[in-house]
């Protein structure tokens, strides 16, 4: 337990505090909510400036007391805390699979940054990067930035690998423990202060200006606690917080913003389409297997049938304009969501202008696959395909990039999961493909 006179993270803590009740009754109510504690020596290892576990909030007093930081990024960084914890951030950590703590924090705080600029201007001056994703990604949610990153992150390091082999490997010999940040700032267009990729939590993760520029450290829930409870109490905070704000007499437009994502989330791409995939399950009774327990007693009644998914096809756009990567990612996508379906039969088709490959698999094979193609893109042979083989799948994936020809209706389902650095692929795809839904590969 840490031995500290005075207000917990010092006066200048306390200070932020004050004025955040003062100015901000949506933030401040939110963090009386929660417990507030000072890192001790361990914590300060990961503990930089301000971090939430949903329930606690950490204050590193070394940080707060340090007359280099200004009060208003004190306060900034308690508020973006407020944030994490409204949005259940902390909790929603657990459902990525081998989550990148560092990542997950900067993800987070990309998703609140739409409330944060509102609030403090400074927060938007964080990251160029942001700004040049942020027309086009202003409201995605925590999930859907770590996607984005996750990629990022890894095209810098085979960026930085083929710079390793190349004649230039041991000619920047200063970027030893602090290379990697400043690489990582110098892409982004961001000036970098001496020493500023060597903070844990602040090199690929919240590296976006250092302690004191309003970052705060996620945490993972702690432990016995169950995501879901969290996330629910998570969404009371901010129900409770907006009550208090009402109470001054105004609701700020941020509230109202905050508000209504609540009511309407985002979606992530995974989430619909697991939904619409979930959506035509079949199930429900089969004579097929009768039920046994009746059976037993000389009575025949149709036994109950797993939710199932039929008959499943995988289209492959394997033209040129599809990057294996894309493929591969869309593969792993509608396997996970197949995994939870169960589907009776995969059908995997791969084409461009023509179907190079139709092959039937079970519910339990994974596809051995390499890519046959790469020339123009049409969509109708593989529906022409489907129906020449005398099949009728319960719904259709195509992966693509969208830019092909006009295909008719094939009477099934068909989700078009697409992605595309064409500017126009959207508008190509509204234009020609009148059916089915487009869920994009962020």
């Amino acid at each position: 337990m840490n031995q500290h006179r005075g207000p917990i993270g010092g006066s200048r803590a306390e200070k932020a505090r004050v004025r955040l009740a003062a100015q901000h009754a949506f933030f401040a109510s939110i963090l009386f909510q929660l417990d507030i504690q000072e890192a001790d020596d361990q914590q300060k290892q990961h503990v930089q400036t301000v971090a939430t576990d949903g329930r606690t909030v950490i204050i590193n007093r070394d940080w707060a007391a340090d007359e280099a930081t200004d009060i208003e990024d004190i306060v900034a960084t308690i508020m973006a805390a407020s944030l994490h914890v409204g949005h259940a951030h902390p909790a929603r950590m657990a459902a990525i699979p081998d989550c990148d703590p560092e990542r997950w924090t900067e993800a987070c705080g990309h998703s609140i940054a739409p409330t944060m600029c509102q609030v403090w201007p400074q927060y938007a001056g964080r990251s160029d990067w942001f700004y040049q994703q942020a027309s086009a990604a202003a409201n995605l949610t925590a999930e859907q930035w770590y996607e984005i990153l996750d990629k990022r992150d890894k095209n810098q390091q085979g960026q930085q690998q083929s710079a390793a082999g190349g004649a230039g490997q041991g000619n920047q010999p200063e970027q030893g423990q602090a290379g990697q940040g400043q690489e990582q700032g110098q892409e982004q267009g961001q000036e970098q202060e001496p020493g500023q990729g060597q903070e844990p939590g602040q090199g690929q993760g919240q590296g976006q200006g250092g302690p004191g520029s309003g970052s705060c450290r996620v945490l993972n829930s702690p432990p016995g606690s169950n995501p879901d409870d969290e996330r629910l109490e998570g969404e009371s905070k901010m129900v409770r917080a907006t009550l208090a704000s009402q109470t001054r007499g105004t609701m700020p437009g941020y509230v109202r913003e905050l508000l209504e994502r609540l009511r309407n989330p985002t979606r992530s791409p995974q989430e619909l389409l697991r939904d619409y995939m979930m959506s035509i399950v079949r199930s429900g009774s089969s004579w097929r297997r009768p039920n046994r327990h009746w059976m037993s007693r000389g009575l025949i009644v149709p036994g109950r049938r797993k939710p199932s998914l039929g008959t499943v096809a995988i289209c492959i756009d394997t033209s040129g304009s599809v990057g294996t990567e894309q493929i591969e990612r869309g593969l792993g996508w509608v396997e996970a969501v197949m995994d939870e379906c169960e589907p009776e039969r995969v059908l995997l088709l791969q084409g461009d202008a023509k179907v190079h490959e139709y092959v039937e698999l079970t519910r339990y094979e994974r596809p051995d696959f390499e890519v046959i193609g790469r020339g123009g893109t049409k969509f109708q042979p593989f529906f022409d395909a489907i129906e020449d083989n005398d099949d009728d799948p319960t719904v259709c994936v195509v992966i693509t990039d969208l830019m092909g020809d006009e295909p008719e209706d094939p009477g099934y389902p068909v989700i078009w999961l697409w992605h595309s650095e064409h500017p126009s692929a959207l508008e190509w795809g509204e234009q020609t493909l009148h059916f089915g839904n487009k869920v994009e590969l962020i």
